[in-house]
């Protein structure tokens, strides 16, 4: 399933990455004596399947195979029916057709995690949602890395490019880091008078392990570093190009990685493709993180009017996290989806947190100051998304449950087994048919609900729900309110054992199951 949160602004397939290249099935797909090697390996050992640039892997000795003959890889855990993963499909493969006609040895594989030969990969390598990208270097199938670029054509194009190099470039001259400074979302450039010693090896290392959110380089000429001129050796310089700043480090990299954080932090996150952005919106969308407060602009393009209401608002309000979205994101109609906003309800600012939404439509900016403040006062209504009350109560079966009924419902008294679902979603397909038996063994039952809600149409009132993928389902125990995720096995007899041991001694179960 895929998550609800804002992170499903973010979730793409994962792939697996490993460094020498995986052999020539991937990059001379059109030769007769590749394609007998390929039914070899087919027939002996798994499948690796190179008729497309992007390399099928299916059975561990394949993906072994693959991995050690790289140096580096990136491999795809994805399943057939993920809408992500469809989308992802044509965007891996046209850079994987760049990378091989630039003649490199970077590799991009598939893994259909769905299939019985790939269960334990994906469990090994912690495949909870797809698609999932991995990457391995030097051949080292034992030691993965998750991949935390784009997701489009050019941009995993550069972006594997960039990690499948040196951790930290050489720039020697002032010309060579402006333009390091121009290409980077995310520059960092030290100074050092000899490449080498305990400093060198220690920036490093650091490079090395941050090398996925920013790009490091490296000079031995104090000039080049127009910032920093008269710096002394070991001497770190980072852009905050969003912000339009920069800041010195020195010292010997105690906390080099929470002060570059904190440098490179935006005050407005926005819901664009930056590898810092999204690393912020992944943060600002999860559990128990603090209230957002979001601008989306009707304006055709950047608002810098907006932008600035509010920078201005979130120097009052170090407590909250400000965003904005404009027309020019190409997530801009997800966004507006997520937030529940319309084009003609723009411009408006949304307040989000665990709890709910509360919007502001058709706002004035200059009503931001006050918005924030009526809802910390906690003079705001929350808004709640419902689908309408259907005229049928059940389906299947199960009781429909839409988020003007919520608290009626489930919080009525009587125990309710409630899945929270998607339209979408293949594993609630999946499901659907089992839920319905279950529905239909409870029926008669008037102290036990088998329930149903898509949470695509409607808001979950109550924060008491963790609903952070499909299907997600809970039982509540009418005598006494109390909210459980349910941990059973998805079968009719999973199902009816967990009510049994959990439902209230008034709903007649016990004896009856």
């Amino acid at each position: 399933g895929r998550t609800t949160s804002p992170a499903t602004f973010q979730e793409y397939p994962t792939p697996v990455l490993s460094d020498r290249s995986c052999t020539n099935l991937a990059m001379n797909t059109g030769r007769a004596s590749i394609a007998l090697l390929a039914c070899i390996a087919l027939l002996a050992a798994g499948s690796v399947n190179a008729a497309e640039n992007v390399v099928t892997i299916s059975g561990q000795a394949s993906f072994d195979k693959a991995v050690s003959g790289s140096e580096f890889i990136v491999v795809e855990f994805y399943a057939p029916w993920c809408g992500h993963c469809k989308k992802l499909a044509p965007e891996f493969e046209k850079a994987a057709t760049s990378l091989k006609e630039e003649g490199s040895n970077i590799v991009l594989a598939k893994v259909d995690a769905t299939e019985d030969a790939n269960k334990d990969l994906a469990g090994k390598f912690g495949v909870r949602g797809y698609p999932t990208l991995k990457v391995f270097r030097d051949g080292d199938a034992s030691n993965a890395e998750d991949y935390e670029g784009p997701r489009d054509a050019d941009g995993i194009f550069k972006h594997v490019k960039k990690i499948s190099g040196p951790a930290s470039v050489a720039v020697e001259t002032a010309e060579a880091v402006a333009a390091l400074i121009e290409a980077e979302d995310a520059p960092v450039v030290a100074y050092f008078s000899a490449l080498e010693g305990d400093a060198f090896d220690a920036y490093m290392k650091q490079a090395n392990g941050l090398r996925n959110d920013f790009s490091f380089a490296h000079t031995t000429d104090a000039s080049a570093l127009k910032e920093c001129p008269d710096c002394a050796s070991g001497s770190v310089v980072a852009w905050n190009k969003l912000e339009k700043t920069n800041e010195v480090f020195t010292g010997d990299f105690v906390g080099f990685k929470e002060w570059l954080e904190g440098v490179t932090k935006p005050s407005i996150i926005t819901f664009g493709d930056n590898p810092l952005m999204r690393k912020a919106l992944g943060s600002a969308f999860g559990a128990g993180s603090p209230t957002k407060i979001v601008g989306l602009s009707g304006a055709a393009g950047e608002d810098p009017a907006m932008l600035e209401a509010l920078m201005a608002a979130s120097k009052e309000h170090d407590d909250l996290t400000f965003m904005y979205a404009d027309k020019t994101m190409d997530l801009f109609d997800r966004v507006k989806q997520f937030f529940d906003v319309s084009d003609e309800q723009l411009p408006t600012f949304v307040a989000n947190n665990d709890e709910g939404k509360w919007h502001l439509f058709s706002a004035e900016l200059s009503a931001l100051s006050q918005f924030v403040k009526d809802f910390k006062d906690g003079k705001l209504e929350k808004t709640v998304k419902s689908a309408d009350v259907p005229a049928e109560p059940y389906e299947d079966d199960v009781r429909v449950v839409v988020a003007k009924q919520f608290d009626e419902i489930v919080f009525g008294g009587n125990d309710v087994l409630i899945e929270f679902y998607a339209p979408w979603c293949g594993h609630c397909k999946s499901l659907a048919p089992t839920y319905a038996q279950v529905g239909a063994a409870f029926r008669s039952n008037d102290k036990v609900e088998i329930a149903k809600m898509d949470a695509t149409a409607n808001d979950v009132p109550s924060s008491k729900f963790n609903v952070k993928g499909f299907p997600t389902i809970y039982f509540v125990k009418g005598s006494t309110g109390d909210v459980m995720s349910y941990d059973g096995t998805r079968d009719k007899d999973g199902f009816m054992n967990f009510i049994k041991k959990h439902a209230s001694a008034s709903a007649g179960t016990h004896d009856e199951l």
